[in-house]
């Protein structure tokens, strides 16, 4: 079955509707959404240089995240916002030199920057051995339920102009979706929910900076993010090159649908 169906068409179990053209909510998020980061220059360390992360044979994967400190100024104001964190992961699994590339307050940048140094990961490999590469990952502090930051998924820094899907002369097309897994615990209770998925179609037609914009409940939000990570694209075009797409999609999870 072609898992690419327009709003309101229903799917088995985790039902989720891709909108194309879906705006940006520029309410829930900054006016300058994540766009192309500037890597810098790779470092040399123990572990040799720093890998290009589209190179890899393997990606990082994430063994813990310690979860961000909410600034408690800004949360007393009910001031939500993001920030995007650059940094390097190196071949022990170990975060080195993050850096807030973007932020909507220096305080989001600062607290993203604090959580991010302390995540651990497995590494990721390039011939059979653990390298160094660099990742960003953009961090959302909601003032929702369980208030944190948003789940996402760490990604290679884009290179390129990003473009607003409303802009292109042909929008990215899916090429394969992953369904999302509908998580055990609000099965076993019967609840529904939803999440809305920002992320970027790079110009080789992967998702990029995939993470929980909204959600009714954090672990439809894990869910979605996971989900949407895998999708692949053919990537939009704008004069005729590819580019960087800026997308949002809507994943409603229910169990009224076989």
């Amino acid at each position: 079955m072609n898992v690419f169906h327009r709003p309101g068409v229903p799917l088995f179990a985790a039902s989720f509707f891709f909108l194309v053209g879906c705006a940006t909510d520029n309410t829930s998020a900054p006016t300058q959404r994540p766009l192309a980061g500037t890597a810098a220059t790779p470092a040399e360390n123990a572990s040799g240089e720093v890998i290009e992360f589209s190179t890899l044979d393997q990606k990082p994967v994430p063994r813990s995240q310690a979860r961000p400190i909410y600034p408690a100024e800004l949360r007393s104001k009910n001031i939500t916002g993001e920030a995007v964190v650059e940094f390097v992961v190196d071949s022990q699994g170990n975060v080195r030199d993050a850096t807030a590339l973007r932020h909507t307050h220096p305080a989001f940048g600062e607290a993203a920057v604090a959580s991010v140094m302390q995540w651990k990961f497995q590494p990721g490999k390039k011939g059979g051995r653990a390298v160094t590469t660099r990742l960003q990952v953009p961090i959302v502090f909601s003032l929702g339920e369980r208030a944190a930051v948003a789940p996402a998924i760490p990604s290679g820094p884009l290179s390129g102009e990003t473009f607003d899907v409303s802009n292109l002369d042909q929008i990215p097309r899916p090429r394969f979706q992953a369904r999302p897994i509908y998580p055990v615990e609000q099965r076993t209770k019967k609840i529904s929910g939803e999440a809305v998925v920002d992320f970027i179609v790079d110009t080789q037609g992967d998702v990029r900076n995939a993470f929980a914009l909204r959600n009714t409940h954090p672990a439809f939000g894990e869910a979605a993010v996971e989900a949407v990570a895998q999708w692949k694209f053919q990537p939009g075009l704008k004069g005729g090159r590819v580019v960087n797409t800026h997308m949002q999609v809507p994943i409603v999870f229910t169990l009224n649908e076989k």
